[in-house]
């Protein structure tokens, strides 16, 4: 309780940076709602084998190998707020897509698109860092965004429980769909903070 009090107090004062480290809550009170429930719900709910989930994850996992040299070229030539805010979005839709998942191939097609949206926003948000936060607080401001994720994913896996209680389609549809509202969310948190553009090349000397 004293080192949750020592978080608060610590919290920056710019509301930007504020909001940022919002988003990264209710994202990660998103994912730890999803996390415990994800193969259950393939194997439980949508029939899959154990074998022909994890199947599914490795070729979806190829998707956010081909996504990272993209987001590394996108945060370095467009505006890390906007590559966040769509990659939140498409989150967002994929997984309210995936509450509708019945086959093996249409499971394959939408882990696909959430592990490259997910690819996008992982380097988009550390970018954004760089604007939000001065050079001798970035560091400071990254891990107060890793203690918020953390408590997030605590709570969201508590939300969980009570679907793994349960066992329902009904419960798992509601917090697949939760997770899904917690991008939409997200995302226009993230549109309301200020533009994080790529910085500028430099410039070479010409030769002497």
């Amino acid at each position: 309780m004293r080192s949750l009090r020592r978080l608060v107090a610590g919290i920056p004062a710019n509301p930007d940076a504020r909001r940022f480290l919002f988003v990264s809550l209710v994202d990660a009170i998103g994912s730890g709602m999803f996390a415990p429930i994800s193969i259950l719900y393939l194997t439980r709910i949508v029939g899959l084998s154990p074998g022909v989930a994890g199947l599914g994850l490795s070729v979806a996992a190829v998707a956010s190998l081909v996504a990272t040299p993209i987001s590394g070229t996108l945060a370095d030539r467009t505006d890390s707020r906007t590559v966040a805010f769509w990659s939140y979005v498409a989150l967002g839709g994929a997984y309210a897509l995936y509450a509708g998942v019945r086959s093996f191939w249409t499971f394959v097609i939408v882990a696909s698109l959430i592990e490259l949206s997910r690819s996008l926003s992982f380097t988009a948000r550390r970018m954004m860092i760089f604007s939000l936060a001065s050079e001798s607080s970035r560091v400071e401001l990254l891990a107060y965004m890793r203690s918020i994720r953390n408590i997030g994913f605590g709570l969201g896996g508590l939300l969980a429980s009570a679907a793994l209680a349960s066992g329902s389609r009904t419960a798992y549809t509601v917090l697949i769909l939760g997770n899904a509202v917690s991008y939409i969310y997200a995302a226009w948190n993230f549109r309301r903070l200020p533009p994080a553009p790529a910085a500028p090349a430099p410039e070479h000397a010409p030769p002497g």
